[in-house]
């Protein structure tokens, strides 16, 4: 396929916005992992296996590469079970289902080569849908004289997403936790960036209107 289309990496970064539980993303899907770009990826199915390798510009601009770079990108995954798992409620029945993936991409531009590696798994059983999704990126420093690299010295980033919910008749209880690191920030940063606690509550089983309530705090 080839447009303008998701960068195929994280879980948390590929679930639909009208699947997402609450109205933002982790950290790691949110400030290390691209969103949309122009590009091309390459799709085989095996059986419940399924594997994607891609190239896309390295910037989100729908008209041209806007950060003279380019991204590669490979993905595989395997899914068991007949729910879906790339979204928390819905699906048919009330089986076990799991998904798990790995993914790796890099990307050059000019000032900054970054390379990031992750995984991620969600487990539906019954009621109760898990998801974990963990990444980890490294940015390294090229032609700084040419353009201004965004970081001052080569950087780490991790990143980890945990959430669970579990649909009680029409409502599903949910709770998300999701941390950051970053290494420019210092002796603080190594330990944690930021961090992000929600917890809230939505309608299950009608998804073309919700309405739901939550809890967030946030620690930077």
């Amino acid at each position: 396929q080839a447009g303008r289309s998701k960068v195929p990496f994280s879980r948390d970064q590929l679930i639909g916005a009208a699947d997402l539980t609450f109205q933002e993303r982790g950290l790691a899907a949110e400030y290390m992992v691209p969103d949309r770009s122009l590009g091309a990826v390459a799709i085989g199915m095996f059986g419940p296996a399924k594997v994607q390798l891609g190239v896309f510009n390295s910037g989100d601009s729908l008209f041209g590469d806007d950060k003279n770079g380019k991204t590669l990108v490979l993905r595989g995954e395997g899914s068991f079970g007949a729910r879906d798992t790339y979204a928390f409620s819905g699906g048919p029945g009330s089986g076990f289902s799991l998904g798990i993936g790995a993914n790796g991409l890099m990307t050059d531009n000019l000032s900054t080569r970054n390379i990031a590696a992750g995984g991620d798994m969600m487990l539906r059983a019954g009621g109760f849908s898990l998801m974990l999704d963990g990444a980890w990126e490294k940015i390294s420093l090229l032609n700084t004289e040419l353009e201004e690299p965004g970081v001052y010295e080569p950087t780490t980033r991790m990143g980890l997403t945990a959430q669970a919910s579990y649909t009680i008749r029409v409502v599903e209880p949910s709770v998300r936790f999701t941390a950051m690191q970053d290494s420019s920030l210092g002796k603080y940063g190594q330990v944690m960036a930021g961090a992000v606690l929600h917890g809230g509550i939505n309608p299950a089983g009608y998804d073309r209107f919700r309405l739901g309530a939550g809890y967030v705090l946030r620690l930077e």
